[in-house]
């Protein structure tokens, strides 16, 4: 979120507002992922809205995100997070073969392009 300051005119209100969110997503997300907070945390510190692919990679983020059932989002988040780095498909074939659980194919991407998202049934 900081990251986004340096594309917007801002004062110094608006900086305290946004490193003040930044907290409470942070403690959300220690509070909901635990031991996988911080990992987490990291990958979403790492999302880089410089990135011109950031944006368009939204849509079927979200989508598929919004698909899944609760202990899916739980498991999938942090590799959800890692798809946004721009290494991640070139790296996809690797990690699979190393053994990384959760991994999401270009495939899964794919099919959430320019879909409408569902339901998150909250």
């Amino acid at each position: 979120m900081r990251q986004s300051l340096a594309f917007l005119s801002h004062t110094a209100k608006t900086q305290a507002i946004t490193y003040a969110l930044e907290a409470v997503i942070e403690d959300a997300l220690r509070d909901d992922f635990g031991a996988q907070s911080e990992n987490i945390i990291g990958l979403w510190q790492r999302l880089d809205p410089a990135q011109p692919a950031v944006i368009d990679m939204m849509n079927s983020r979200g989508g598929l995100y919004c698909s899944w059932t609760k202990a899916q989002r739980k498991a999938g988040f942090a590799q959800l997070l890692s798809s946004f780095d721009p290494m991640y498909d070139r790296l996809f074939a690797m990690r699979l073969k190393n053994g990384e659980k959760n991994l999401i194919s270009a495939t899964e991407f794919a099919t959430w392009e320019n879909a409408e998202w569902p339901d998150p049934r909250w």
